[in-house]
């Protein structure tokens, strides 16, 4: 998928709420102090979708850049998967910069 059916599909799946966040995007850096609701509310927010251009992406990945309510810029890892009611928005990871 391109970047531009990407951003489609990514839009029409936040208007429907249709995320699912992994556990890893939330509770295996502790050090990066995401919740699962910041995750949630940080795909659903205001952000841009870019192409995943880290050395070792996950398979058809998209990184969504965003800023906490602090302002600090968070990148979340995500795919398209489906569940038994169609296609959802995964988030796999998240990072941000803790100083």
């Amino acid at each position: 998928m391109n970047l531009k059916e990407a951003r489609k599909l990514f839009d029409t799946l936040r208007d429907g709420r249709r995320v699912l966040i992994k556990r890893h995007a939330f509770a295996d850096h502790p050090g990066r102090k995401f919740t699962h609701n910041e995750v949630l509310a940080l795909v659903l927010g205001n952000g841009v979708l870019r192409s995943n251009h880290v050395r070792n992406p996950a398979p058809n990945s998209f990184v969504w850049h965003c800023q906490d309510d602090r302002k600090v810029p968070c990148q979340l890892a995500v795919v398209f998967d489906t569940d038994e009611n169609g296609q959802i928005i995964v988030v796999i990871s998240s990072y941000r910069e803790i100083g």
